[in-house]
């Protein structure tokens, strides 16, 4: 009799453990552009709500599909849908920006100054039509600086990606001739390039292997230390991307439902590679069988928006515009569970 009561006393812990863990456990996949960020943001919330958040950084891609099948409570992804993948589902889809970032090009050289590329040279060199790193169109734009003689070595992403895709759009952008070839999209097919997997993959790869160069989400490159290139943009200014001139490129006018690209903006000190990185949300949140799992993921949301951007700019990311702020609460309001609003 004793061993059946042990046995009933476990079995109801493992009950309630699971059922506290449906509860209280939200469960978000996708971008890893914005990783450092959320894994500190979901941290912070945990500690003031006792709310968890298991968020898989597996890519924009593939986060989206698990969204889009119903698998999670909120996907995050560093490109919009389009209209023609939103209009596939009856349940609409809202985008909330959570932060600013920056593709950067990162470069492992010993350099005596800071490299400077023109958007042509950013072009040249994907497409292996630039192989060497002391090419005269180099050494014009970088003077002072001696280059080794050494084969430009191009690292690049393997999996769907948002970083990705706003590289590859930007590329697309000032050159005709890439856009006819390679085009954009989350995944393309290289022309040249040893194929990574992961912002954290592409980062590990530059920082190990001497001539080499890539894009990656800034923060990344940051965080190991490594060396980023001071891109050209449209105003003919050669721009870091600090938090400040990421800011600038945001400096435009925004859509009521924030899916907007901010690539190669005319900003006289915008960084030319930006981007938000949002969180996908299905407006009607029925899906997830649970109230309190609805209410907790919608506030979760609210939270990054308000709250949790005062970690933003200490990581490394640009914190949202105020007026991007105002528009992405708007979306939030939207929210229902069973036709009901959750937030007021």
């Amino acid at each position: 009799m004793k061993k059946i009561l042990i046995v009933i006393v476990i079995l109801f812990s493992l009950i309630s453990a699971c059922q506290k863990h449906d509860k209280f456990t939200l469960q978000g996949a996708g971008a890893t552009f914005p990783f450092p960020l959320y894994n500190r943001m979901f941290s912070e919330f945990y500690r003031e709500t006792g709310v968890d958040v298991n968020y898989q950084a597996i890519g924009s891609g593939a986060g989206i599909k698990r969204f889009l099948d119903r698998q999670l409570d909120f996907g995050a992804s560093d490109s919009y849908l389009s209209d023609r993948e939103m209009a596939e589902y009856d349940n609409e889809i809202l985008h909330i920006p959570i932060c600013l970032g920056a593709v950067a090009v990162s470069y492992n050289l010993d350099l005596s100054d800071t490299l400077r590329l023109t958007p042509s040279l950013l072009s040249y060199i994907f497409k292996g039509e630039i192989n060497q790193w002391d090419d005269p169109r180099i050494k014009q734009i970088n003077p002072g600086i001696v280059f080794p003689q050494d084969k430009i070595k191009i690292i690049v992403r393997s999996d769907a990606s948002g970083t990705t895709e706003i590289f590859t759009e930007y590329l697309s952008r000032i050159d005709p001739e890439w856009d006819e070839t390679t085009g954009s999209g989350k995944k393309v097919i290289w022309v040249k390039g040893e194929e990574i997997k992961g912002n954290f993959g592409v980062a590990a790869k530059i920082r190990d292997t001497s001539g080499s160069i890539g894009y990656l989400e800034k923060i990344y490159a940051q965080q190991n230390e490594m060396s980023i290139a001071k891109i050209q943009n449209k105003k003919g200014n050669y721009i870091y991307p600090d938090p400040q001139a990421v800011s600038l490129a945001a400096d435009i006018g925004l859509p009521a439902d924030t899916r907007i690209k901010l690539i190669d903006p005319s900003s006289l000190a915008g960084y030319p590679i930006s981007s938000f990185s949002w969180i996908l949300i299905y407006k009607e949140l029925d899906y997830l069988k649970s109230r309190v799992r609805a209410t907790n993921t919608a506030k979760l949301i609210h939270w990054m928006l308000t709250d949790g951007q005062k970690y933003a700019e200490e990581i490394g990311y640009s914190p949202l515009p105020h007026q991007v702020i105002e528009k992405a609460k708007k979306q939030l309001t939207k929210i229902t569970y069973n036709q009901e609003n959750i937030l007021k």
